[in-house]
């Protein structure tokens, strides 16, 4: 479910931004919105490992998706040929798709984002206090 609300509002988000308003007829076609959006559950629902083959592997999913978004972000307007808008739409789907799930998994949800949130918080007075020097 996740893979395709996020491939949709992805697409939309992409299509509003890039032809409505930037005026751009480029077509896009592509999974990577999709994707976008199955990293950004990922990181919400499992921040600091993988699982495979129902094994839990430690990983810090969190510190990727963060990556994918910064590296989004910071690159929107570059003429590269890459659908960012589609990517930040994907990472955007999570929170539309949390409607439709259970209690129990929103909840989950919520608790990964209040945990990325506090992650961010503590980079950025890291970050400042260490340009501060």
């Amino acid at each position: 479910m996740f893979f395709f609300m996020a491939a949709l509002i992805s697409s939309l988000l992409d299509s509003f931004i890039r032809g409505v308003i930037l005026r751009d007829s480029t077509p896009v076609v592509g999974a990577s919105g999709a994707i976008s959006g199955i990293a950004a559950v990922a990181a919400l629902l499992s921040p600091f490992s993988l699982r495979f083959n129902h094994k839990n592997i430690p990983f810090p999913v969190f510190l990727v998706a963060w990556i994918m978004v910064y590296s989004d972000i910071t690159n929107v307007f570059t003429e590269d040929g890459i659908a960012r808008w589609a990517h930040l739409g994907g990472f955007i789907s999570v929170i539309f798709a949390a409607y439709f799930l259970k209690p129990t998994e929103r909840k989950q949800l919520h608790s990964g984002f209040i945990l990325n949130l506090i992650f961010i918080i503590l980079a950025l007075i890291l970050a400042f206090f260490y340009s501060s020097r």
